[in-house]
């Protein structure tokens, strides 16, 4: 009963790092290189 329990433990640990790791990348990888194609507009607003 132990072993299954620290093993979902040890399963959960790694799906949450891994999650972690992609929301803290993925924006790194996609949001860089929009804004540096644009230039000054990163994010821009269609209400001003």
């Amino acid at each position: 009963m132990e072993s299954l329990t620290t093993l979902r433990l040890v399963g959960l640990g790694c799906l949450v790092l891994i999650f972690i790791a992609t929301v803290l990348l993925m924006p790194r990888i996609f949001g860089e290189n929009p804004s540096r194609e644009t230039g000054e507009k990163p994010d821009p607003t269609p209400g001003s």
